[in-house]
């Protein structure tokens, strides 16, 4: 009997205090899968202590806490960084906008409404078109 499992899709973490009783159970696991045509990771099939920490679904778990995995954190600091610099990009294009919609004003008149309405339409489009950028470069970055 398995003194503790824990399961989540494809990945599967047994416990128990005997050694040979998990390196037993790897071996009819490994018996039964090949039977449906699936085979075990090699690397990643192990048997070793707790106390070590084990790392599933980006954790490194202990007997008495779960860490964050370190790449996890990189991850996550390079994903918020990208998401602050389109943020100020986003603001850069909006302060333009309203510098736009100053010169076309009724006081000022430094812009006609025609060309008021060329600047807004390009200025559209670059919004369009970096809005699109960001998009694909968040797509192609690594989660």
């Amino acid at each position: 009997m398995v003194h503790a499992y824990l399961r989540y899709a494809d990945d599967v973490l047994l416990f128990d205090d005997a050694k040979a009783q998990l390196w037993a159970w790897r071996e009819k696991i490994t018996c039964f899968s090949a039977g449906l045509r699936l085979r075990l990771h090699e690397r990643k099939t192990v048997v070793f202590p707790v106390t070590d920490g084990v790392d599933w679904l980006g954790f490194r778990l202990y007997p008495t806490h779960r860490r964050l995995r370190r790449e996890n954190v990189r991850r996550a600091y390079r994903r918020l960084k990208r998401q602050q610099a389109a943020y100020a990009r986003g603001q850069q294009l909006e302060m333009l906008r309203l510098y736009t919609r100053l010169c076309a004003d009724e006081k000022l008149k430094l812009l006609r409404p025609a060309q008021y309405e060329e600047a807004a339409r390009r200025l559209d489009e670059v919004g369009r078109l970096l809005g699109s950028w960001i998009k694909r470069t968040w797509e192609r970055a690594p989660a």
